[in-house]
């Protein structure tokens, strides 16, 4: 099997991860006693051979046009697709370009969903709410054009250490704004945590990524656990019936202003059926623990 002949979707069908750094195959251990990984491209096994794709179509994005976007390089990867860096060449503003997952694409049921979601986003105009330019729907990658928020995220801040007490206040307060503003306008984040909240170059906090979330969950990308990530911010409502509305944004702004404090999430569990049955059950732990 030759590298060039993978397309970009192909490295899922492999059922590897490209996106690691190593590669446990056997090259590596042929190379002289060392634990060094392969060098992309280096033998023919499926996981070199799609890092190897991917890498060659990653560097066929950057710099490339869509629509009137130029790319400019690879910020990361979500539940929704990957992300890059753009320059908007009519409105003249660097932006955060979001692709469509094609898991989500190909739903058409889940796709419209998503569609809906990020229209009603787009009507959204707050200081503290990342905005959304535009969401093109056609072509064979479909996306969304957001504000580039240039981060740390909160989850980086709160790595380095807990926030004092006047900085978190004043994050949860600008926060709480946001929600009730979307709240206000019937629009619900559901995934409120230290990820979707970045910080801009002026150092105010934005909300990341509103009313998409709702889509995605509906999508079969949450069925295999690939999307959202951990359930330690669900409320109990959500952990118990799936559901969630505007209370559960404010309990899961609540658990970001006690990790902001601590530096530690309230609930925990070796599982994320076990950190759900805390979240319903277990009384969270004083502060002063």
């Amino acid at each position: 099997m030759r590298a060039d002949a993978i397309e970009a979707a192909d490295y899922r069908r492999l059922g590897v991860d490209p996106l690691q750094s190593g590669c446990p195959c056997p090259f590596r251990d042929r190379m002289v006693g060392t634990r060094r990984s392969a060098p992309p491209g280096a033998c023919d096994t499926p996981r070199c051979v799609a890092r190897a794709a991917l890498g060659r179509v990653r560097r066929r994005m950057e710099n490339a046009r869509v629509s009137h976007y130029e790319l400019r390089h690879l910020l990361g990867r979500g539940g929704m697709g990957e992300v890059y860096e753009a320059f908007d060449l009519k409105a003249k503003r660097p932006v955060a370009l979001k692709f469509v997952a094609p898991e989500l694409a190909a739903e058409p049921e889940a796709f419209r969903r998503f569609e809906s979601e990020a229209l009603n986003a787009a009507a959204l105009n707050h200081p503290h709410i990342a905005t959304l330019y535009e969401f093109e729907p056609e072509g064979e990658r479909p996306f969304i054009a957001m504000e580039l928020v240039a981060g740390p995220s909160l989850r980086d801040r709160i790595t380095a250490g807990p926030l004092g007490l006047q900085e978190s206040l004043e994050v949860a307060r600008d926060v709480a704004a946001a929600l009730a503003y979307a709240h206000r306008r019937g629009i619900v984040h559901r995934d409120i945590k230290p990820e979707n909240l970045m910080f801009d170059e002026e150092g105010r906090i934005k909300v990341m990524d509103f009313g998409l979330a709702r889509a995605l969950m509906a999508s079969r990308l949450t069925l295999t656990g690939s999307s959202l990530g951990t359930p330690s911010y669900m409320s109990p409502e959500s952990a118990q019936q799936g559901s969630a509305g505007t209370p559960s944004d404010v309990f899961a702004l609540g658990l970001v202003l006690s990790e902001m404090l601590t530096g530690q999430q309230t609930f925990h569990g070796d599982s994320p059926l076990a950190v759900m049955y805390a979240i319903v059950n277990a009384a969270p732990p004083p502060l002063r623990q």
